[in-house]
């Protein structure tokens, strides 16, 4: 399985913003200016990428009145998971979505798609924000 670009660059907004909350646990947000900075994003991907994971409340982004752009964390921050992050970015998980309904694969082995599918999906929810960064713990 490969995930887009746009997936890796999520996750790398994500885990930015969980270490600069957990260094300064006074911090409520980062400039756009200084994730990108860490993360090495290009700004119109990063444009593009915190509009995702807002649209999906994993963050929430505020324009100040001087133009500067900050960005917050969103809904159940810390629990978002590889799985919530991916999603909002991929819009599907399903790894063998590729699969037509009547192929021959699907009708054999559908079952034991749908077990690895589960499997997957469930390994992935449980790496949360919380858990990369060791947060209490």
């Amino acid at each position: 399985m490969q995930l887009k670009r746009d997936t890796d660059y999520a996750v790398r907004i994500m885990v930015c913003m969980a270490e600069s909350l957990q260094e300064n646990e006074d911090k409520k947000g980062m400039t756009a200016a200084e994730i990108i900075a860490t993360t090495g994003i290009p700004r119109a991907s990063f444009f593009r990428i915190c509009g995702y994971l807002e649209e999906h409340q994993l963050l929430r982004k505020v324009t100040e009145t001087d133009g500067e752009i900050w960005i917050y964390p969103g809904r159940d921050f810390w629990d978002q998971s590889l799985f919530s992050i991916s999603e909002a970015v991929e819009g599907n998980m399903q790894i063998f979505v590729i699969f037509g309904r009547n192929s021959h694969l699907l009708k054999k082995y559908g079952k034991q798609f749908e077990q690895v599918q589960e499997k997957v999906s469930e390994s992935l929810a449980e790496i949360t924000l919380k858990s990369i960064v060791n947060v209490n713990g």
